[in-house]
């Protein structure tokens, strides 16, 4: 199934070589994909006000947040916007290397919808984002705010 209409799809990730492969792989999937990056989860939160507050663009219909080591700002995040009644609806796709169960747990208790193995090798990781990409971008049935 292919989508016509472009789909908004925020991404926290701080590493420019990692979004350098999500930009280009999701726009193998689908070039109308607007993919807008922020580095952190404060960042992120500023833009999800930013639109909700303005409408100056559309929400993202997908959330891409990396844990990078700071937990607890991913946990205060995944907590913020799953408790506001607008946001709570954007599915959240969590980008890990930390194999902490305790940890992925809470995720999934902050209403993560998923949790995925990040690989730290760039070939391997634009594998992911691919298969990220065809599941949640032409399969799944996004929410529209």
């Amino acid at each position: 199934m292919i989508r016509d209409k472009s789909q908004h799809i925020l991404v926290i990730e701080g590493n420019p070589r990692f979004q350098e492969v999500i930009l280009k792989t999701l726009a193998k999937i689908s070039p109308k994909n607007q993919v807008h990056f922020v580095n952190d989860p404060q960042d992120a939160l500023n833009f999800l006000t930013q639109k909700n507050d303005n409408a100056v663009s559309p929400l993202p219909h997908l959330i891409l947040l990396n844990v990078n080591g700071q937990e607890t700002n991913e946990r205060d995040f995944l907590a913020r916007i799953k408790s506001d009644d607008l946001l709570k609806i954007i599915p959240v796709i969590v980008l890990t290397d930390s194999e902490n169960w305790e940890e992925i747990l809470m995720g999934y208790q902050l209403h993560a919808n998923c949790y995925v193995h990040k690989p730290v090798e760039l070939d391997d990781f634009a594998n992911v984002v691919e298969i990220l990409g065809e599941f949640w971008l032409k399969c799944v049935q996004l929410p529209s705010i």
